[in-house]
């Protein structure tokens, strides 16, 4: 690094740093008082900020929840690129293996959000998208790369053994995504009856294989 380009790379570093605070104090307050209720004074105030400091990353509220939102499935999308570059590694040494499908689900499962926090969080997000068609609009397109994800993964998943899905992909990823938040409100209700991933460890097999079909 020359000493020319030490001092412009000190505020960047600085800004990286006060967007990551502002988004986790964010995540804090609209959890525990829902969007509408998370003042922005309450975020920047948890952050250690002041409403200057938000105003010079994000326009709104509304705008700092949705990039909260892209920042959690961004990494949670490299969390499952990473399973499939893994499920690419062992292929060769899986070929004979009937387990390996459940082996690679379950290192999926082990990489979705599961936190209580998160979950409230999504939650408000949904109903602001639904009360709010802007908000909506963004939130449709978020999800939509996060489901193009999964349905890599599923793909992948069925395409290794020589078969190939019997509808489409995207439809396939929709309802695990739908399975996955509806079991976990359960388990969050009834942590005691439900353990956290009983149903989807049970049912996302058994759905992959009702819609698979040998190749052609």
């Amino acid at each position: 690094m020359s000493p020319a380009s030490a001092p412009a790379q000190r505020p960047t570093r600085s800004r990286v740093n006060t967007r990551s605070r502002l988004l986790a104090g964010a995540l804090e307050v609209m959890a525990e008082r829902g969007i509408p209720g998370a003042s922005i004074e309450d975020i920047c105030s948890r952050a250690g900020f002041t409403r200057g400091a938000f105003y010079s990353n994000f326009r709104s509220k509304e705008d700092l929840a949705l990039a909260l939102y892209r920042d959690r499935f961004e990494q949670l999308t490299e969390r499952i690129e990473s399973v499939l570059a893994g499920q690419d590694a062992e292929d060769d040494a899986q070929d004979d293996d009937e387990d390996g499908d459940g082996a690679t689900l379950r290192r999926l499962l082990d990489v979705l959000p599961r936190d209580r926090q998160w979950y409230l969080f999504t939650s408000e997000l949904t109903l602001l998208a639904l009360r709010d068609p802007r908000v909506g609009r963004r939130l449709v397109a978020l999800r939509a790369e996060l489901r193009s994800g999964v349905a890599r993964f599923v793909r992948q998943v069925v395409e290794r053994r020589g078969r190939h899905l019997s509808t489409d992909a995207d439809l396939v990823a929709r309802a695990l995504i739908a399975l996955h938040e509806g079991s976990l409100g359960q388990h969050l209700l009834e942590p005691a009856a439900l353990p956290v991933d009983k149903i989807e460890s049970e049912l996302w097999p058994l759905l992959l294989a009702t819609l698979q079909r040998g190749a052609q």
